[in-house]
Parts: structure tokens; sequence; C-alpha cells
């Protein structure tokens, strides 16, 4: 999936603060090219996005005309090309505690170790779920394509969600897998690309 993606182009105007990105991961290649998973742009000079960082760290990023608003990346490495990472990134600006406005959780536990934790103010536009601006699933405006394959890729406007939405722990197993229904209300500008 070195140069495949998907776009959108919402209609209409949904929750600025909230949203809950969900998706599948298999990573293909490691350490290059910053390969973004989620991108929305509303408008020139800001974005929001979901990426890995060339040294492989996790990064939910806003930027506000030009400038950063709110970034979050784990300290946590992704460098296993074999397995299977259960990502979900859920935001709610507007919680009172500033670690709680913008939450990662791979397959299924909350990332609580962070690198960099530089959360949004209260109540902070997020720059997603605009109306007229662009969403890319596996690549960004400039080109920064994923390598890999993503599966069951989800957004939901207007919902700060817990993973358990979109997965379980499996009772004779124990491993965490996938709920392949789509949430049953993905409000606004919400979507599901199985």
């Amino acid at each position: 999936m070195s140069n495949t993606y998907l776009t959108r182009t919402p209609s209409s105007a949904g929750s600025t603060t909230k949203g809950t990105y969900s998706g599948w991961i298999k990573r293909g290649i490691i350490s290059a090219n910053y390969p973004r998973l989620w991108h929305e742009t509303p408008s020139s000079g800001n974005y929001f996005e979901i990426f890995f960082k060339d040294t492989d760290e996790l990064d939910v990023y806003c930027n506000f005309n030009g400038s950063k608003r709110a970034e979050v990346k784990t300290h946590k490495k992704f460098i296993d090309c074999t397995a299977w990472y259960h990502i979900v990134v859920a935001v709610d600006s507007s919680q009172g505690t500033a670690a709680d406005r913008i939450k990662i959780y791979v397959n299924g536990v909350q990332e609580t170790s962070m690198a960099t934790t530089d959360y949004p103010g209260s109540g902070d536009n997020m720059k997603f779920n605009g109306s007229g601006g662009s969403v890319w699933i596996g690549k960004d405006a400039a080109g920064n394509y994923f390598d890999g394959v993503m599966a069951h890729v989800q957004w939901v406007d207007g919902l700060q969600l817990a993973p358990t939405e979109f997965g379980s722990v499996d009772a004779t197993t124990g491993e965490w897998k996938i709920k392949t229904a789509p949430y049953a209300t993905p409000g606004t500008n919400g979507c599901h690309c199985r």
C-alpha cells in the first residue's frame, strides 16, 4: 500500500472538539517518510493527523493557522512488521483534565508513557470534522504514504470512545480481537472503511 490511499470531502461540519479514530494496522516498512494513517485538513495551514515518526513512535498532531496546537507522541516504537496493531485515538478537547483530551490506545490498552505531551487547550478546535476540507486515509497532502495494510478504519464524529467499542479480549486466547460491525452512530462526518 505504498502509494494507495482513500480520500473524502465532508459536505457538512461536525464537532471540532470531539472525535475517535480506530484502525487495524500492519506496517510494511519502518523508519521512513513519516507515514500517515489519517490526515484531515479543513483549510490551508490547519490539519489534524495521526502518523508514525521516522523513529517509529506514534504521533497525534494538530496544526492551527501554521502553528502547532497539540501533539502527543508515544515512547513506544512500532517496529514489528508481522504484527497487527489496533490503534484508537480518542479526542475531546473539552475534558477538564489535559491528559484526557487526547488518549491513545494500542490493542485495547491505553498508552501512558509519552515522549511528547503538548495537550490542546480546553475547548480548542482540533481541525477535524470540517466542511469542504479533505480527509486522507493512508497519506497526507504532501504525499507521505503509509506502507502496509489497514483494515476496518473508522472515524466517529462527536464522541470520545473507548477501544472496547471496536475490539474485545478473546475469552479463550486472551488476545485483542476485532469487532467487525461499524460503530452504530458515527455522527455527521463519521466513516467506516473495511
